[in-house]
């Protein structure tokens, strides 16, 4: 049960209802609201960039206590804490051996160029980022405790990442002229996804959680 949910049984019940693709009299609705009695407590770790906090489980800690102390969770709304990492775009891109920066608030994949040349990517347990952001993961749930369900990273589809580093016009062209490349690139990437959603998921349910969402 989530101690910040007051209604989870039905809620619960209705999302149920709307996965079956029925309905209990009215549509499953997520609803957020801000809590007006939320007073923010200050970031008080080191002065970074958005890239350098991409690596820092304290400051994943504190955002995910602060969107749980500011947030009213109604209808079918369940509290979560989600780990939103690279902005929830580039865990592919640089589990595959990519690199981003961030423009406009946003993570943004780098091109590479050069991605049919270097060796197809798989999933590796030992990355620095896959275990940095296991400890993530178990950072925040030691903040969240029962009060919300613990969400994996999100992961973009292998296609639209190779469209990032290839950029759009290149991979149009690709799709004609070198269609066995793009497939064997996202067949790879996408067995890379599974397995690297399959590795987080795997964290969260030793935590002790066993709710996700989209």
């Amino acid at each position: 049960m989530l101690s910040l949910k007051q209604n989870e049984d039905e809620a619960r019940e209705r999302l149920r209802a709307f996965w079956s693709g029925a309905s209990l009299g009215r549509p499953a609705l997520i609803v957020e609201a801000d809590d007006p009695t939320f007073v923010e407590k200050p970031w008080r770790g080191p002065a970074l960039d958005a890239k350098g906090r991409d690596l820092l489980p304290e400051w994943y800690t504190w955002m995910a206590g602060e969107h749980l102390r500011h947030t009213v969770y109604l209808a079918e709304a369940m509290p979560n804490a989600a780990l939103a990492w690279g902005s929830h775009l580039v865990l592919l891109a640089t589990l595959a051996g990519g690199d981003y920066e961030y423009h406009a608030g946003s993570a943004w994949i780098e091109p590479m160029s050069d991605v049919y040349e270097r060796p197809l990517p798989r999933f590796d347990p030992d990355h620095t980022v896959v275990r940095c952001l296991d400890l993530c993961l178990r950072r925040i749930a030691q903040e969240v405790g029962d009060r919300a369900y613990l969400n994996p990273p999100a992961l973009l589809d292998a296609m639209t990442t190779l469209s990032m580093f290839r950029g759009p016009g290149a991979l149009a062209t690709d799709l004609v002229d070198r269609p066995e490349d793009v497939r064997r690139w996202c067949e790879a990437g996408t067995a890379l996804n599974a397995d690297a959603y399959e590795h987080f998921w795997q964290v969260a349910k030793s935590l002790g959680y066993g709710d996700t969402s989209t």
